[in-house]
């Protein structure tokens, strides 16, 4: 993998995280506030979403470069899904002041691996909004058809510039846009979501416009 080990990505990902719930942990053994020790509990929650994300990309990075994917086929409940998407994400949408809609055309259960959903879910919905503009929505839609169903994701930000759309799903790379991030990331979340999606046999499409929307569309099989 590039000239990075897995260990060093880690370190590199998960050392501010765990810096800062051993800090919380010390302020929470001096204070006796209620509303203090709530505030603080939130701030470690944070952080450990926050870990369990990056240690799931570095998983599964580290799969897709050594061509070491399973498929582990279940039942997909989308709305139990798509909760825990969006609780996991939740200090993301608080930074940016965005809402997300969520819009779900589906009938039946369908299967598919619940594990690879949800990365390829929490990434896009992530992406979206770190280069979303605040106060804005964000709208995720789930369409079901016979034999396959849809993800389509759209934002209204900055959008991706002709020159770099040929580059977005490149491991390692980042945009520089002087875009004010919110989540300090190494390049991978497209890399990942483009990898799970073409695994599963699926496709991924977008239209962007500059200082616009964007539109990632996802088709995969049902399994």
């Amino acid at each position: 993998m590039s000239n990075k080990t897995y260990l060093e990505l880690a370190k590199e990902q998960l050392t501010s995280p765990l810096d800062y719930i051993l800090n919380s942990a010390k302020r929470l053994q001096i204070t006796n506030c209620k509303e203090t020790i709530n505030a603080i509990g939130e701030e470690i929650k944070i952080e450990i979403d926050n870990i369990n994300f990056q240690i799931n990309n570095i998983s599964y990075l580290e799969q897709i470069d050594n061509s070491k994917l399973e498929l582990k086929r279940n039942n997909v409940d989308f709305d139990r899904l798509i909760n825990k998407v969006l609780d996991d994400i939740s200090h993301l949408t608080k930074i940016r002041q965005i809402k997300i809609e969520i819009d779900s055309h589906k009938s039946n259960e369908f299967s598919s691996d619940v594990k690879m959903l949800y990365t390829i879910l929490v990434n896009l919905i992530a992406n979206a909004i770190e280069f979303s503009y605040n106060n804005t929505t964000i709208h995720v839609v789930l369409f079901e058809g016979h034999d396959n169903f849809k993800f389509i994701v759209k934002n209204d930000g900055r959008g991706i510039k002709n020159e770099i759309s040929n580059k977005i799903f490149d491991k390692f790379y980042q945009a520089n846009d002087r875009v004010i991030r919110i989540q300090k990331t190494q390049g991978l979340g497209l890399f990942i979501v483009k990898n799970l999606v073409d695994f599963l046999q699926g496709s991924i499409e977008f239209d962007s416009k500059e200082n616009g929307t964007t539109i990632f569309e996802i088709t995969l099989p049902k399994l």
